[in-house]
């Protein structure tokens, strides 16, 4: 068991308070956005980053692969996209499994089971006897790759507002490594007939550290054990978190610190809680923009792949036993495109947004594939002027596409609420995996690059506009989106600290904290039948008045006491209720006749005006 998940010491379950005997209760958003940027964040960003850098890999090689396996195991086209798409299908059916599992059981155990299979079918795949079994054996790496969501949605949910976005895209960089690593072990490893076993074997060792990575690094979400009712073992992984960054964890979580979730709902993970009418419209067009996201993704590459492949020898079925000669320098420099557009996106996310930058980008990536293939249908007069255009094309094929799909994963995470988070990303991954498995029948030798350009140019281009129909979600506390654009009346977002206001996180008290929790019921019940907006005054009028005394009150006075006097005192002067017999008294009876007096301009005016002489006097 590593250090994040040990359990809190006995008796932690009680609820722990401070000298003055204040409970500060605090959300979970404004719990994690106390946490400042270190150590922390840095080792779980490594720990995904590996597994989303692994998976790219495992995909990416089925682009390399297809071709040796025809010769030798001595099948046919259409069967070597049966064998692409064996990955896809894999996909399909893990995240189908992972996100609800995920839900139900956790995010850590899954990302370690997803690491595990990714790793052991991959090492076995370089060892396949048959087709059948290499198949099989794929399709296993597919169920692991399913589990992709886990690791990204784990570092959503454990990394402040702030900087959240910017932490999301960063795994976009671990990817992009991947891709780009695959072609250069392949040109490295695939020499000879059958070398492309020691490129499996070598695409598959990166999977080891993956998985002891989500071993070490890895913690449980804290959100996520908030709805189970886990609250001290949430607390306590944000607690070592702040060490871990080398903050005082007693000053940015004091004693007395009870983490509530920010969500009114219980944990939902059935598929069907996806379409309850508060956010069914919105995760509908989610999962149309994911069904066609692995398909335009995967498709550029293989698009890319198939324009700069050329056959030595029979070009229809490999007859003489020929191999693809891949021009493999031009397709590691598409692949580093990928890290133009992922830096460009870092630069844009948070300045234009989610929405503009992501719906652009898929614009400007339909009309470069289009383009691409448009150039590759015309004759081959294999000049290297039509090389060099063909390069730029495929370059911007895959940065804009690149760009594009990175921001819908980070928009994706940060739209979905906490208690379908998990199985709503599965569900689209899993919508995604379904197209990325059609993908190598639509790009295959079989047909031409020009009807391969118009379907892929017309999905892309779709994608585009379906996104404009999501909710934006730069600024937004993670997974409110969804409800902020369904209703009019949208929430504040929750206050965030650096590490350097760690003290003034420790010592700033909400009206909860300040108010005793005896006269904080009264006040709020009584608040519950006024105007709304009368409420909310009425309360920062108090909050006002508490502050002022709290600051002149001696040491030795109690909390409780001062402000009961002086919720007392606002309303005998301002109201003009009875004298109190004595202080708690009037506290509770001149707090329920301020808020009932609210309801008319004028009894507001005079409760202002007489407010404003009792600060002056004093």
């Amino acid at each position: 068991m590593s250090s994040w998940d040990s359990a809190p010491e006995e008796g932690a379950a009680m609820v722990q308070q401070d000298f003055d005997g204040v409970v500060r209760k605090i959300t979970i958003d404004e719990a994690i956005d106390r946490l400042a940027k270190g150590r922390f964040q840095r080792r779980l960003l490594y720990a995904s980053g590996v597994c989303n850098g692994v998976n790219a890999m495992a995909v990416m090689a089925l682009s390399f692969i297809r071709n040796a396996i025809i010769i030798e195991f001595n099948i046919s086209i259409d069967q070597s996209s049966w064998f692409e798409s064996s990955v896809f299908f894999g996909i399909l059916f893990g995240t189908l499994a992972f996100g609800p599992l995920g839900d139900r059981v956790g995010r850590k155990p899954m990302f370690l089971l997803s690491s595990t299979i990714t790793a052991v079918c991959g090492l076995a795949s370089a060892y396949a006897p048959t087709f059948e079994a290499l198949v099989l054996l794929r399709f296993g790496v597919g169920i692991g790759v399913g589990g992709t969501v886990i690791p990204f949605d784990t570092l959503a949910e454990l990394t402040p507002s702030r900087f959240r976005g910017a932490f999301l895209l960063y795994l976009g960089y671990f990817w992009t490594v991947g891709t780009s690593a695959t072609p250069l072990l392949a040109w490295y490893a695939m020499q000879e007939k059958e070398s492309w076993r020691l490129f499996l074997l070598l695409c598959s060792i990166p999977c080891w550290f993956s998985m002891i990575f989500g071993y070490l690094w890895v913690p449980e979400s804290p959100r996520w054990l908030l709805t189970q009712g886990r609250d001290e073992e949430a607390l306590t992984i944000l607690q070592n978190a702040a060490k871990s960054n080398n903050q005082n964890a007693d000053k940015v979580y004091p004693p007395g610190t009870i983490l509530t979730d920010s969500s009114e709902d219980e944990q939902m993970d059935s598929i069907a809680s996806l379409f309850m009418p508060q956010w069914r419209s919105m995760v509908i067009c989610m999962l149309l923009v994911w069904a066609f996201l692995d398909f335009i993704y995967w498709g550029t590459i293989q698009v890319v792949t198939l324009v700069f492949a050329e056959f030595e020898g029979n070009l229809k079925l490999f007859e003489d036993g020929e191999q693809y000669a891949y021009d493999y320098g031009a397709i590691f420099g598409s692949s580093l495109a990928e890290i133009i557009g992922q830096t460009a996106v870092l630069a844009l996310i948070d300045r234009v947004g989610r929405v503009p930058t992501q719906a652009v980008a898929y614009a400007a990536g339909a009309l470069s594939v289009f383009c691409l293939c448009l150039v590759a249908y015309m004759e081959d007069t294999g000049s290297e002027t039509e090389r060099y255009i063909l390069v730029l094309l495929a370059f911007c094929s895959r940065m804009f596409i690149m760009a594009a799909t990175s921001v819908t994963w980070v928009h994706t995470a940060e739209m979905l609420p906490t208690q379908i988070r998990n199985t709503a990303h599965a569900v689209a991954d899993a919508l995604a995996g379904s197209g990325g498995a059609l993908s190598p029948f639509i790009v295959s030798p079989d047909h031409s690059m020009l009807t391969i350009g118009i379907v892929m140019g017309t999905i892309t281009i779709t994608t585009a506009s379906l996104t404009w129909m999501l909710p934006e979600t730069r600024g937004v506390a993670l997974g409110t989106a969804i409800s902020r654009a369904s209703s009019p009346k949208t929430s504040p977002s929750p206050s965030t600290l650096d590490g350097s206001n760690d003290q003034h996180a420790a010592d700033t008290l909400t009206m909860e904290e300040a108010i005793p929790r005896d006269k904080e019921d009264d006040v709020v019940e009584a608040a519950d039948d006024s105007e709304k907006g009368d409420k909310v005054a009425l309360e920062e009028n108090v909050i006002e008045a508490v502050d002022d005394d709290v600051v002149e009150t001696t040491n030795d006075k109690n909390i409780e006491t001062e402000a009961s006097k002086d919720v007392s005192e606002a309303a005998d002067e301002n109201v003009g209720s009875t004298d109190a017999q004595n202080t708690d008294a009037a506290g509770d009876n001149a707090a329920e006749q301020v808020i009932q007096t609210t309801g008319t301009q004028g009894s507001w005016e005079e409760l202002e005006a007489g407010e404003e002489e009792r600060i002056a006097a004093s």
